[in-house]
């Protein structure tokens, strides 16, 4: 009898240590935002998300506001050049969106803005942003500019530990802003939305 019952709390004792593993998982924000993850596309749920910062355009080798894109709808990407998958993915993923705009594209303006200002220089970034749609600005600045832009949209990055000195990777959170023609946040998508969709989503805020 004394077995039996040992079993069975062992067996509960395992069972809520699997669940309580789960909840933290799936529910925890910060391991959700480490990992770039989020459920869906999400929509007015972050009503201080965003806001006003200055980056160099590296176009132009000059310092810009984003006060300048007031008009347009914004699509904001965090990321940085030397990422070997997913930021050339969802930077693939703007420039299809912006290709189907048509006549449309002038109203939005695509920004990716780098986490890596060490490496991502304004030579370097604006030749890799070429490989992309023509209406993509690369932003990059100092530690101090990038900090605040991640900030106002509580982006997560940090260097990968177990990186190479010189050829590191950065961890990032991993989601395309879609804000308005007033610099506020109306949704996010993250990588397992597809450019169709953000299409609609955009179309949507565009009439």
């Amino acid at each position: 009898m004394q077995k039996y019952s040992l079993t069975i709390i062992l067996f509960f004792s395992i069972s809520l240590i699997i669940i309580a593993g789960y909840l933290i998982i799936n529910l925890s924000p910060i391991d959700k935002k480490k990992a770039g993850v989020s459920s869906s596309i999400v929509y007015n749920q972050a009503p201080s998300l965003g806001g006003e910062f200055s980056l160099i355009n590296v176009d132009t080798a000059k310092e810009i506001s984003t006060a300048l894109f007031r008009g347009k709808l914004l699509l904001v990407y965090f990321g940085y050049s030397y990422c070997p998958d997913i930021c050339p993915m969802e930077l693939g993923k703007i420039s299809v969106v912006m290709d189907e705009l048509g006549g449309m594209k002038d109203k939005v303006q695509p920004l990716f803005i780098t986490v890596d200002p060490a490496r991502d220089t304004i030579d370097h970034m604006k030749n890799y942003i070429k490989s992309f749609s023509p209406e993509l600005i690369g932003l990059t600045g100092t530690k101090e500019q990038i900090d605040k832009a991640t900030s106002l949209y509580k982006v997560y990055y940090a260097k990968d530990a177990n990186s190479n000195k010189n050829n590191y990777l950065i961890n990032h959170s991993s989601f395309i802003y879609l804000m308005d023609k007033e610099g506020k946040y109306l949704a996010h998508f993250d990588i397992k939305v597809d450019s169709a969709t953000m299409l609609k989503v955009i179309r949507k805020h565009l009439q």
